[in-house]
């Protein structure tokens, strides 16, 4: 499979995730990822203002994109180096 097209998105400071335990931003942020693909909707990456003309990646900056996603990738690096990938698939 290759990659055709990459958006980035980051959707921890919607869950504030201070503020919940860790497993439980971490569930919330699968389902998220699990629901853009169903939907077919990229949510925003918010309080994106200033970007770095060097960096050339398509942000989802602080508005909602609607195009189809088929693969999606959620990561959490967590203290002490416990840190886990997971890439989920549209089921067809």
């Amino acid at each position: 499979m290759i990659c055709l097209y990459r958006i980035f998105t980051y959707i921890k400071d919607w869950i504030k995730e201070r503020q919940a335990s860790y497993l439980d931003s971490r569930v919330v942020e699968l389902i998220a990822t699990a629901l853009s693909i169903r939907d077919g909707a990229i949510h925003p990456t918010i309080n994106y203002e200033i970007s770095d003309p060097e960096c050339d990646l398509d942000y989802t900056a602080n508005t909602m994109r609607t195009m189809p996603v088929t693969n999606a990738m959620s990561t959490s690096l967590e203290f002490g180096g416990f840190n886990s990938a997971i890439i989920i698939s549209r089921f067809e």
